[in-house]
């Protein structure tokens, strides 16, 4: 059969994505890459013109866009990726690699937050919970464009929720994912 030797360009559907090794194997402290199909560049300055600054100067905006594009925070961002397909869309199969996950996405989160200067903190952090779910969510959006269907409302308010609670403690009570 022909079509047996032609090589797979990308996984479309969540539930067949594969892990890469720096999220599947223990001992790796290397965040996990995203999908080659996911610009990650792009991305963040998707969710840096979609987030709402309020009356913010364009000086301010550059510098929460800063912090946004650190390698600590882009290590929360691909590690929360992952994590989230595990959770969401391969509930049961990587309980091990969620939990490590886990604890990569909190000591990224530590380095990011004693990375940005504390002057800027509460500036900073006020807005990164959403923008960590929009980057999420954006980039398995481009990622799996089969599986678009199961991204549902839903499915948004709880990634909104969840990155709350990890980044303030606090469980948002009304979240607008729209």
């Amino acid at each position: 059969d022909a079509s047996a030797s032609l090589p797979l360009i990308s996984v479309y559907r969540v539930e067949d994505a594969e892990l890469p090794a720096e999220v599947a194997e223990d001992g790796s402290y290397t965040p996990g890459p995203l999908p080659p199909t996911i610009p990650i560049g792009k991305v963040m300055t998707n969710i840096v013109q979609n987030l709402d600054f309020k009356a913010w100067s364009e000086n301010a905006r550059a510098l929460w866009y800063r912090d946004f594009r650190s390698p600590p925070s882009r290590a929360v961002i691909s590690d929360t990726f992952w994590y989230c397909i595990c959770w969401y869309f391969q509930s049961g199969k990587h309980p091990d690699v969620e939990r490590r996950l886990f604890d990569r996405i909190s000591a990224s989160f530590v380095a990011l937050f004693a990375s940005v200067a504390p002057n800027r903190k509460d500036f900073f952090f006020r807005c990164y919970a959403d923008a960590v779910a929009q980057a999420v969510l954006y980039a398995l959006f481009l990622a799996y464009p089969k599986s678009r269907v199961v991204f549902t409302e839903k499915f948004r308010r709880d990634l909104v929720i969840r990155i709350s609670y990890w980044t303030t403690g606090v469980w948002p009570e009304f979240v607008d994912t729209s």
